[in-house]
């Protein structure tokens, strides 16, 4: 027996997106983001102050400080901008950590260092090495 199933239906439509974020436009929205916070908790403080005034009660709440809201978004704000400056200088990464000597074939399996930095002293400037 030849058992058939068939579905029919139309596939969601489908739309192309594109786009580049730096660091100035994750910071803006990260603080975009933490200014709709702060105006919900204080919707929700007048929602709660509300309800206690028809309570009667009062309680005192502490809030956490401008500077612990930050603190709390600042290690991940880090991270992202790293993240964001190794993909826009990619090339250069790759360069560093990939990087070929022709002399390697000669060394017999010692490799070279990279050459990244440069370092001078004034006292040592006459000597030779």
């Amino acid at each position: 027996a030849v058992v058939s199933t068939q579905s029919t239906g139309e596939p969601p439509p489908r739309v192309n997106f594109s786009a580049t974020a730096n660091q100035w436009e994750i910071y803006d929205a990260y603080c975009e983001d933490l200014e709709r916070q702060e105006k919900q908790k204080e919707r929700q403080k007048s929602k709660d102050k509300e309800e206690k005034e028809k309570k009667i009660k009062v309680i005192p709440v502490v809030e956490p400080a401008l500077g612990e809201e930050i603190q709390r978004i600042g290690r991940p704000v880090k991270i992202v901008e790293r993240m964001v400056n190794q993909n826009t200088h990619d090339e250069i990464a790759q360069d560093f950590k990939y990087w070929e000597d022709a002399s390697d074939e000669f060394k017999g399996g010692q490799g070279t260092l990279l050459p990244l930095w440069l370092f001078k002293s004034e006292k040592a400037k006459k000597f030779s090495v």
